[in-house]
């Protein structure tokens, strides 16, 4: 192994996971396990995309697919990613988000070239969330980040967005890359953002660190 990945994962990655889990399991909501969506019942699935579908009727019915076509690009892209799930106490679901191994969504939107150099990523997307302040959107993100650490098999996350969005990601370290205008959706300005586990660790903790001192402190 090399000795900077080994450094790397013995003082950055593993206090990352431990903190960090320990951070989210601190919620009163429950995270369920990460797990792909081709391993997951066919009613679990569908609850995810029916979630997401009645979210989006609010102002995002442009994500809803619209033909048989579409459908199936989603049930592929929704089989083969893997599925970050919050329940509320009446474990109904209030929080979704997905994360999709190369090739990724973005792959037919900015073609092979672009995104080929990331294909050991995880590709951050449909990012829900029904209560809106509680925090919730951070703790999925920081639990889809300890998954795929954990895993071994990532680098980093990319994922696209517009610009009154990035900034729950800018707090975990992804940074715009470049920009660019989506026709499909009205020639809308979207931002390309990634950032590799090390910047992703590193920001987390910067960001946490009054509340993660707080928390450790309170302990009974």
């Amino acid at each position: 192994m090399n000795i900077v990945k080994f450094l790397f994962e013995l003082f950055i990655l593993k206090p990352f996971r431990f903190t960090m889990e320990f951070y989210v399991n601190s919620s009163r909501y429950k995270f369920a396990e990460i797990v792909q969506g081709g391993s997951l019942p066919v009613e679990k699935l569908t609850s995810i995309q029916h979630f997401r579908y009645e979210m989006y009727k609010r102002n995002q019915d442009y994500l809803i697919p619209k033909t048989e076509e579409e459908f199936k690009i989603e049930e592929d892209l929704d089989r083969r990613s893997y599925h970050a799930v919050v329940y509320d106490q009446n474990k109904e679901i209030i929080a979704a988000t997905r994360l999709t191994p190369y090739p990724f969504e973005t792959t037919s939107i900015l073609g092979t070239n672009n995104t080929l150099p990331f294909k050991r990523y995880l590709e951050i997307s449909r990012l829900i969330c029904k209560k809106k302040n509680a925090g919730i959107g951070k703790r999925l993100l920081i639990k889809s980040g300890c998954f795929a650490i954990r895993s071994k098999k990532y680098d980093g996350f990319i994922a696209i967005c517009r610009d009154e969005n990035c900034s729950i990601f800018q707090k975990f370290g992804l940074k715009t890359i470049y920009q660019f205008n989506y026709s499909q959706r009205g020639s809308a300005k979207y931002n390309f953002i990634c950032a590799d586990f090390f910047k992703v660790s590193s920001s987390t903790f910067k960001h946490l660190q009054k509340k993660l001192i707080y928390r450790l402190t309170t302990l009974n």
